[in-house]
């Protein structure tokens, strides 16, 4: 049984490749938001996580990342048609249905989307109880 990865890209490698350092796939720059510093790093080490799509239940860590792999073959597969041809119309059509299910699947794959509705949900918590109308809110669990 082949060890289970626990370095979990939320961005497709073969996504950030498109835009190494000289085309050669191996490095990328990189801004770090929260301290503005600019830098170079490995694609392998960017956008990702430690068992960044892994839980842990009853002591025990499952990991969801396989599931992202045909996505991330497709997409790689999509992208290498792409550079070559230069051409979105080159793209057939069972390859524009596969982009748009890739797509969706990594709107869901980011950190944004797992912080954002609990955050929501927080917020709306913390506003009915400052208005007076957050009676009986207290024990509602928050969606994660």
């Amino acid at each position: 049984m082949p060890a289970r990865s626990k370095k979990h890209h939320y961005v497709p490698q073969s996504l950030l490749r498109q835009f190494s350092i000289s085309g050669l796939g191996k490095q990328i720059h990189v801004l770090d938001k929260r301290t503005d510093a600019a830098f170079v790093t490995a694609i392998k080490d960017t956008a990702c996580e430690t068992n960044f799509n892994s839980f842990l239940s009853d002591g025990e860590r499952h990991s969801f990342e396989a599931y992202y792999q045909p996505y991330d073959d497709a997409l790689a597969a999509i992208l290498a048609t792409l550079a070559e041809a230069r051409d979105l119309r080159a793209l057939k059509d069972v390859e524009l249905l596969a982009l748009s299910h890739i797509v969706a699947v990594q709107l869901t794959r980011t950190k944004l989307a797992r912080t954002s509705v609990p955050a929501f949900a927080a917020q709306m918590r913390e506003r009915l109880r400052e208005s007076g109308l957050g009676e009986g809110i207290g024990d509602m669990p928050i969606p994660s």
